[in-house]
């Protein structure tokens, strides 16, 4: 994962009241916890945490006045609409530490299958791995291109980064492209074929 800074400032009040006066300035309330610390509450610039998690960034190294934890974001509260985040929880990790978490596919490319007719199915938008918070990805991506009509990308070939390991069966299916299936409308049982005009 790549090591994203982000900047906070503590949290003086508490309550929904705060809350609201906080967002209308442009700040998202948020907490991180865990490893035997004490919980802190604190404030994120509201674009700036909008923008890493846009980028699939997971993984951030949080200063408050000076404090420095590593955080992994673990629960994001979206408003009514969902293009505005209202609140953040992360939780406390060692960089080195053994942790489970998901990453999302990216999928590039056409597949030359679609083109033929096609139809391309991503079976698992995010993947289930393990190994050291330092060398999780923020994003596994996956090269459609050469994927012609019955062609799969499974687990097994995710090419994840070495000491990586992802969650899942190696034949599990990540991408697949089917044929297309025309389905014929059904008929009611016992329905007379339509009579041709003039016959």
């Amino acid at each position: 994962m790549e090591r994203i800074q982000l900047k906070g400032r503590a949290r003086k009040g508490h309550g929904s009241a705060s809350s609201r006066r906080a967002r209308l300035d442009g700040w998202v309330p948020a907490n991180i916890y865990g490893h035997g610390k004490a919980n802190m509450s604190f404030y994120v610039r509201h674009d700036e945490i909008f923008r890493h998690i846009t980028d699939e960034a997971r993984l951030m190294t949080i200063d408050v006045g000076g404090q420095t934890d590593s955080g992994l974001v673990k629960e994001l509260q979206f408003d009514a609409f969902g293009d505005q985040i209202i609140h953040v929880d992360f939780t406390r990790v060692s960089l080195d530490e053994i942790i489970e978490t998901s990453v999302v596919v990216h999928v590039a490319g056409n597949a030359k299958g679609v083109a033929s007719g096609g139809v391309l199915d991503v079976v698992h938008h995010e993947i289930l791995v393990r190994g050291q918070a330092q060398n999780i990805p923020d994003t596994i991506e996956v090269d459609v291109t050469e994927l012609g009509v019955g062609d799969a990308i499974r687990v097994k070939d995710l090419g994840l980064p070495e000491g990586i390991e992802a969650l899942a069966g190696e034949d599990e299916p990540v991408v697949i492209v089917h044929d297309r299936v025309v389905e014929e409308e059904p008929t009611e049982e016992g329905e007379a074929p339509e009579e041709t005009p003039g016959a």
